[in-house]
């Protein structure tokens, strides 16, 4: 129909965050409920952790206050064999980690 449209329209990138992107390390992997974390992007603050099983049952839940960037934190949990997944949230990005407990 010789119809042509030029117009300009921003963009805005909708999916995961910049900050969801940086990695959340957790070592060894598999473990036996002694295990650590490190924060390898931006400092979170304020932050929700979660450890659920595979059926989604929270098994350890903590508030972090602070958290920087490469900054560490270790667990010794009493944790049945099985996969687990950790899950650290605060306002803007969320980070989840899947691990195995032998």
């Amino acid at each position: 129909n010789g119809c042509s449209n030029t117009s300009m329209w921003p963009v805005t990138p909708v999916g995961i965050s910049e900050r969801a992107k940086n990695m959340l390390k957790l070592y060894p992997n598999p473990n036996n409920g002694q295990f650590s974390v490190q924060n390898g992007g931006i400092a979170l603050h304020n932050a929700q952790l979660r450890i659920m099983d595979m059926l989604g049952k929270t098994v350890h839940a903590e508030i972090i206050s602070n958290l920087a960037t490469g900054g560490r934190r270790s667990f010794g949990l009493p944790l049945n064999p099985g996969v687990y997944v950790i899950s650290i949230s605060d306002a803007d990005s969320k980070l989840m980690q899947r691990f195995i407990v032998e």
